[in-house]
């Protein structure tokens, strides 16, 4: 099941040209995974403040950069749960202008413990992500 979430192109965004500067992409990608939890009943707070607290970091990440995006443009971010894993899961991003891919973003996300620590992820957040894929 995927997820989209706008984002309009600001100043902040881009470049002396006018492009959107290459690690803008990472933060769209960011509000967007959040976003994505959200639609699913996982919030970070809930995470943050549960008997186990927890959080989820980015282990590994690929980002395949084929079109620019420019000032004002209006982009959407797909974000899809690829598979689930006892302490992470891989997920993709897609962020798009119209039918056409800019960028393509694979990801292993993983559970810490409050001590930065890989942990498995409890299992109310696992149960929501398994309904999820």
């Amino acid at each position: 099941m995927k997820t989209y979430m706008p984002i309009n192109i600001c100043y902040e965004d881009t470049d002396a040209g006018g492009v959107v500067y290459h690690s803008k992409y990472l933060g769209f990608a960011e509000r967007a995974r959040m976003f994505f939890l959200h639609e699913h009943g996982i919030t970070c707070k809930e995470m943050a403040q549960s008997e186990k607290p927890c959080g989820f970091m980015i282990r590994h990440c690929e980002i395949d950069y084929k079109k620019p995006a420019y000032l004002e443009d209006e982009l959407i971010v797909e974000t899809e749960l690829l598979e689930l894993r006892g302490a992470g899961f891989d997920c993709f991003q897609i962020v798009k202008r119209g039918e056409e891919t800019l960028v393509e973003i694979k990801l292993q996300v993983v559970c810490v413990a409050a001590d930065g620590r890989p942990m498995r992820i409890p299992g109310e957040i696992r149960t929501k992500l398994a309904e999820i894929s």
